[in-house]
């Protein structure tokens, strides 16, 4: 299962490019196929993601997607361990 298909992604930049903030370091090593733990993917997307610049409801939607998304494919990594 993939985190982000194609189209979520590019939403995803555009709504960085919206608020006029970075995309995370980690974020952008990832997308160019760097190996980067599931867990390190998670805490860049609910910490480093969600709160750099000033996130539209797009942004949060999408980062949301992809928490779910890691939860499901690496539970015991990942499994909720940005939420309680």
């Amino acid at each position: 299962m993939p985190i982000l298909g194609l189209g979520e992604w590019h939403a995803l930049l555009r709504s960085y490019g919206d608020q006029q903030a970075p995309m995370p370091p980690l974020l952008v090593a990832w997308s160019l196929g760097e190996p980067v733990e599931p867990v390190e993917i998670y805490t860049a997307l609910d910490i480093g993601a969600r709160w750099d610049g000033a996130p539209t409801d797009q942004t949060h939607k999408l980062i949301d997607l992809a928490l779910d998304r890691l939860e499901e494919a690496f539970p015991d990594e990942v499994g909720g361990s940005g939420k309680g």
